[in-house]
């Protein structure tokens, strides 16, 4: 078998196998594979109190802790949505994107778990689950659903396609997409394949070019099961990593599991993608010149889960990640017996820099950062089931590159100093994130900066009271930072969860108890329906390429009281002060009821937005989207007239003013404001009369009908005599 004796885990590998007619198992060793990875079956569960927090705005929440301290940050470190701070993350929109009940509608059957992944260009959303590729509107409207067999084309067919990824580049204007593909099943694998595709333009409802990779096959084994292909892409390429896995019967000690025998990375020319759908590709080898060697073929033994990092802004540096503090795995370089010189201080996250292109030539290099040790978290615990939530491992999920920094999170059981079991196997499991300093490289390597490790902490806890799993990480134009994730306890149905902290204050945590409308209904638990309760293997997060400020999560949740049905939400957030670009009207009558459209950025349907006119607010206000809302004029009963206010929409981030201010006027377009003079008929009410000890109650026109018409009179002009008045533009008429 190629390289050393592998890592045994069998929980995220990918043969694709027929479990029941109307739910697919990515794996159908899962449960032996994940008792040889994790150790027995857990206790069976204790009930405790199981009411599910649905409806309730603050459930028990996780708990952030630092590395540097060791310690927990207190929860004021971590604020529910609703209470005001600056700039605090809001959600904009949210709505449920694929789910197994509709893809079972659609497609005739479904899988789990969906793999849930998405990209937002510049007008609509690509959700890619593991059995489909639906396109959205922003609004959450679904304008396409394509099955894999029909999306990757006819040579897909036949084949079990699964572990999507996709991606939009914002350099290029394209969107990209890869898949894991097999032939066969979990123990005789008679084929293997990744596919990759690429939009032809920004649309993603339109054609898309596929192409496809074949893994290297371990010798001894036969075909290699590659699992969990990943994307990263900068200027010049497009980056596909995945790890190859032989299949059972690899190991004579263990023969139900399989075998790590080498990852596999390649890059492609994106010029030539963009051009023409093809690509110069070569595969990266880390052992030996050059970098890219331009025949494929090198497995790589020496890294596990090599993650690309997509970057968001245009940079000719190429970064990617890896976990290399898992005592556990085998080819983690920290538990060799002679680690290299340059791997550092012990356990570390490792990370790479590329620049140049695989046309014309690449330059690499490779750091380790010292970082706490990492574990595969255990098996989360829900409400109203024994059954634990599958969590995963601790290969590094999402990155992505914005500005010098490099963000990366991965699902880790190492949440703090009592994160081990008597078995020595995780209690807990935690969602980590890691901010490293990464700057854009030069081309000479030796003016190349070092990156370094800015902060490193996890979201969870260790003693089982939350458990946070398949977390995915995404940054706006100014560095505000959103991670989604999953997760659950004993009182908690799988739901879809948030963190962030705004760029302007980076020890600064805010945290959605749950992402509205993507609170679990119902533990998850598709055994009682022939399937074998995968949950994950991702979420995801996208900067909107549009909306700078805007920024997208999804993850998956129990959207039904069904304990068999996964189910995703896809959730809009900023940390932005909203902005008004347009207005539909910059007049009306002071009697208000002008109905006025905005259009601009964030704005959100909650009490906390207020729409004013001149400090006064608006008698209703309706928001249709992110981009538009209406506000309707409130009365104006101060002199002068014509006055002139500002429309001010406000959020807890801020707030903005219309581009043009509002006109109160008498008639629309009327001459000069008037003052009272004595005498006048229209100039005003009389200066205030002082009140006397006991006055006499008004009657007759004195009275407050009286007072009504005269104010109304007043207001619309209308002479003090004559018997009626009829006025076209206000659909008012006034009768004495």
């Amino acid at each position: 078998m190629a390289g050393k004796k592998g890592t045994l885990i069998g929980v995220v590998l990918a043969a694709a196998l027929v479990i029941a007619p109307l739910v697919r198992s990515e794996t159908a060793a899962a449960q032996t594979a994940v008792t040889a990875r994790f150790g027995p079956a857990w206790p069976t569960f204790l009930p405790k109190d199981s009411r599910a927090f649905a409806g309730v705005k603050s459930p028990a929440r996780p708990l952030i802790r630092s590395e540097v301290s060791g310690k927990r940050l207190p929860r004021s470190a971590a604020q529910p949505l609703t209470e005001p701070q600056f700039p605090s993350m809001e959600q904009l929109t949210v709505f449920p994107g694929m789910d197994l009940d509709r893809e079972i509608g659609m497609f005739g059957s479904g899988r789990e778990p969906p793999d849930t992944q998405i990209a937002v260009g510049p007008s609509s959303v690509v959700e890619l689950v593991n059995r489909n590729v639906t396109v959205w509107s922003k609004g959450g409207t679904l304008l396409k659903a394509t099955d894999f067999p029909t999306f990757f084309g006819p040579s897909s067919v036949g084949w079990n396609l699964f572990n999507p990824r996709v991606l939009y580049d914002q350099d290029g204007g394209r969107f990209f997409a890869v898949a894991a593909a097999t032939k066969g099943n979990s123990t005789s694998v008679v084929d293997d394949l990744v596919y990759y595709a690429i939009s032809n333009t920004s649309d993603p409802a339109g054609v898309w070019t596929v192409s496809a990779f074949q893994p290297q096959a371990p010798t001894q084994t036969g075909k290699a099961l590659p699992s969990q292909p990943r994307l990263g892409v900068n200027r010049n390429m497009l980056v596909l990593s995945w790890d190859d896995f032989a299949q059972t019967g690899c190991d004579p000690t263990n023969p139900s599991v399989f075998c790590f025998v080498g990852s596999e990375t390649i890059l492609l020319q994106k010029s030539d993608l963009l051009t023409y759908g093809g690509a110069n590709a070569c595969e990266l080898t880390f052992q030996s010149d050059p970098v890219c060697a331009l025949q494929l073929g090198s497995l790589d033994t020496r890294h596990f889960g090599v993650m690309p990092v997509q970057s968001l802004e245009s940079t000719d540096t190429e970064y990617l990640v890896f976990n290399n503090a898992d005592p556990n795995l085998n080819e983690n370089q920290c538990t060799e017996v002679s680690p290299t010189p340059t791997i550092g201080t012990c356990p570390t996250l490792g990370v790479i820099a590329l620049t140049g292109s695989p046309r014309s030539g690449l330059t690499k290099q490779e750091w380790n950062l010292p970082i706490e040790w990492t574990t595969a978290p255990s098996n989360a615990e829900q409400a109203g089931s024994p059954q634990r939530v599958e969590t995963g491992d601790d290969r590094i999920l999402s990155a992505v590159w914005r500005s010098g920094k490099l963000w990366a999170t991965m699902t880790d059981g190492h949440c703090g100093p009592n994160s081990l079991g008597g078995d020595g196997f995780a209690v807990g499991s935690c969602a980590r994130l890691f901010e490293v300093a990464a700057p854009a490289q030069p081309p000479a390597p030796a003016a190349w900066t070092a990156p370094s490790k800015l902060q490193n902490f996890s979201f969870g806890d260790e003693g089982g009271s939350f458990y946070a799993y398949y977390p995915a990480i995404t940054v706006d134009a100014v560095g505000d930072m959103v991670a989604v994730y999953s997760g659950s306890n004993p009182l908690t149905y799988p739901g879809v969860f948030v963190i962030g902290a705004n760029a302007s204050r980076t020890t600064f945590y805010s945290e959605l108890s749950f992402v509205r409308n993507a609170q679990g209904s119902a533990p998850y638990q598709s055994d009682l329906c022939g399937g074998r309760d995968r949950f994950g293997d991702y979420s995801a997060a996208a900067a909107d390429p549009v909306d700078p400020g805007d920024l997208w999560v999804a993850a998956e949740y129990v959207p039904t009281t069904n304990p068999c049905v996964w189910g995703t939400a896809v959730a809009r957030l900023t940390f932005s002060t909203p902005t008004v670009t347009v207005q539909s009207a910059t007049s009306g009558p002071p009697v208000g009821g002008t109905t006025v459209v905005l259009t601009g950025t964030d704005f959100y349907d909650d009490p906390s937005l207020k729409v004013t006119f001149g400090g006064v607010p608006a008698t209703r206000v309706t928001v249709q989207s992110p981009n538009q809302l209406t506000a309707v004029a409130p009365p104006h009963l101060q002199q002068p007239i014509p006055a002139t206010v500002p429309i001010t929409v406000a959020t807890v981030n801020g707030s903005a003013t219309a581009p043009v201010p509002f006109t109160y006027a008498d008639r629309v377009g009327s001459a000069p404001a008037v003052t009272w003079r004595p005498g006048t008929q229209r100039d005003g009410p009389p200066p205030p009369v002082a009140p006397s000890a006991h006055p006499a109650r008004p009657t007759g026109s004195a009275g407050v009908l009286g007072q009504i018409m005269a104010a109304l009179r007043y207001w619309l002009g209308s002479p003090v005599t004559g018997s009626s008045r009829s006025d076209a533009r206000f659909g008012l008429r006034v009768v004495r």
